[in-house]
């Protein structure tokens, strides 16, 4: 039985609509975006998006793109706001988009909510020491040194409300040796997603062996080991500062810069070498010529501390070169 001149109409129009419908295996939607709104919808984000209040069915538009529309920040972690169906339709149509290519059903009023968590200012505290911790690794001079990092809150730790989500932290100053009382700005961020700054205020430490005067020491005077002694302290001093080693020509020829009461810490700076070597003195010189050492006397055209590189005068040919100095009447030519 043939098919009538009607059926056939009707198949080939039915064939147009599948191949509009489908086509590559992919079910295309021609037409305006359906949005259907939510009555509430809960957040986490800083601001509010189209997808976190909607059900979007974009039609011959991105969905992505749909649902990225911002809709204006976000309610305060644990508060909450209204949206009305004549808020969304204008915040889409000033999108670029215009009445005709979307429908905007579902409630009339959305109520957003940010969700919130609780997290300890000393939480906080913990996530950048461990980040300063790894900073201060890197630093070879610490190497052998066995130390503990403390960053210790100047007033009691607070409780901040923050949108609900995987909470982490970026420092903005990432300094080891910021020792002391100073402030420490962090970006907080939730979701991968920057909430707000905080500045904290803490005191940044170092707790490890260190020496201790056990005497007063006058300007001048040697620091020599029978007025040291060892004892594990907190300290606001960078751990390269300090004297760890007694063994260190700074401790066995230097001498110190001022005076000293019983207590203080060792550090560097509290120590100079005196000029062992002056202007005019004649010093031996260590030389190398040939694979055999030599020794030759000089004399001294600069002064100078053990250490130090001087500029020397052979006295037989007239000629100027530079030495180590190792000892008051030992140099070791360059």
């Amino acid at each position: 039985m043939q098919s009538s001149p009607v059926k056939k109409i009707v198949l080939f129009l039915l064939t147009i609509a599948l191949f509009l419908l489908v086509r590559g295996g992919n079910i295309v939607l021609a037409g305006p975006a359906q949005i259907e709104l939510y009555s509430e919808a809960e957040i986490s984000s800083a601001v509010i998006t189209l997808g976190d209040i909607a059900n979007i069915n974009p039609g011959e538009f991105s969905e992505e793109n749909l649902a990225e529309i911002e809709l204006g920040s976000a309610p305060r972690p644990g508060n909450s706001k209204e949206l009305t169906a004549q808020i969304v339709d204008l915040y889409v149509r000033n999108s670029a988009l215009s009445r005709s290519d979307f429908n905007l059903s579902g409630a009339e009023t959305v109520e957003v909510i940010t969700g919130s968590q609780e997290i300890a200012e000393d939480e906080i505290v913990a996530q950048l020491i461990e980040v300063l911790e790894d900073e201060a690794n890197t630093d070879t001079a610490l190497e052998d040194i066995d130390y503990n990092l403390h960053l210790d809150l100047t007033s009691e730790a607070e409780k901040l409300k923050m949108p609900a989500g995987e909470f982490s932290l970026s420092p903005l100053d990432l300094d080891p040796e910021k020792v002391g009382r100073s402030s420490w700005p962090v970006e907080l961020e939730v979701e991968g997603e920057t909430w707000r700054r905080l500045n904290l205020s803490a005191v940044l430490t170092y707790e490890l062996p260190v020496y201790v005067l056990t005497t007063d020491v006058e300007r001048g005077e040697e620091i020599t080991e029978d007025i040291l002694e060892q004892e594990k302290k907190k300290v606001e001093i960078y751990p390269e500062d300090l004297i760890l080693n007694l063994e260190k020509d700074l401790v066995l020829h230097g001498e110190s810069r001022r005076s000293y009461s019983e207590g203080t810490v060792l550090q560097r700076d509290m120590l100079e070498l005196p000029d062992v070597v002056t202007r005019g003195d004649e010093i031996t010189v260590q030389a190398s010529s040939g694979g055999v050492e030599i020794n030759i006397l000089a004399i001294a055209r600069e002064r100078g501390t053990i250490g130090e590189v001087i500029e020397l005068e052979n006295p037989d040919s007239g000629n100027y070169f530079r030495a180590e100095i190792i000892s008051p009447d030992l140099a070791r030519a360059l």
